[in-house]
């Protein structure tokens, strides 16, 4: 039994430093980092007319032409205050019922 363990040790041993010995292919990542940046010609053509722009003036006569004036509503009548005195006279013509 001490032969068959030996043996077994070796080739654990063996096949460990078998494997150990090849060279493992991590895949790494390599991040270029350069310190100037490729220009973007249409960009910088549009950041440059989007400066230049300037707002037409509006003429301040033309926007009170556009504008309506604001009249508010009148206030409605309550019902209830339109017919009040004829209510009341009615009520006072009324016969009381007694049963």
């Amino acid at each position: 039994r001490p032969a068959k363990m030996m043996r077994s040790m070796r080739v654990g041993s063996s096949l460990l430093v078998r494997v150990s010995s090849r060279t493992i292919n991590v895949p790494r990542r390599a991040f270029a980092i350069s310190a100037v940046t490729k220009a973007d010609l249409v960009q910088d053509l549009y950041l440059k007319e989007l400066k230049a722009y300037k707002l037409p003036k509006e003429d301040p006569a033309a926007a009170e032409a556009s504008v309506q004036k604001f009249n508010p509503p009148s206030a409605p009548k309550s019902p209830e205050e339109a017919n009040l005195a004829s209510e009341m006279q009615e009520y006072e013509r009324q016969t009381v019922e007694i049963e």
